[in-house]
């Protein structure tokens, strides 16, 4: 179950970033690795300040419910 508190390495364990679409790095949109159509939306607090790249040790702030969506191409 994921929950807030946990880090983005736990949460890539079953989840990979969504490809396509604007995102920043501390609100992205993550897709089940298992059915790429279920989908959350997460909110990061930022391991270092001013950081420009995701790091395994940022901590979900907030996760939404899993929702069902078809994938983004642009």
């Amino acid at each position: 179950m994921l929950k807030p508190g946990m880090t983005r390495s736990e949460l890539s364990k079953n989840f990979s970033p969504e490809l396509g679409g604007l995102f920043a790095i501390s609100d992205m949109r993550y897709c089940s690795k298992h059915c790429p159509y279920i989908k959350v939306d997460v909110k990061f607090t930022l391991t270092q300040p001013n950081q420009k790249t995701e790091l395994p040790t940022d901590v979900i702030q907030t996760i939404s419910k899993p929702y069902l969506e078809y994938a983004i191409s642009d």
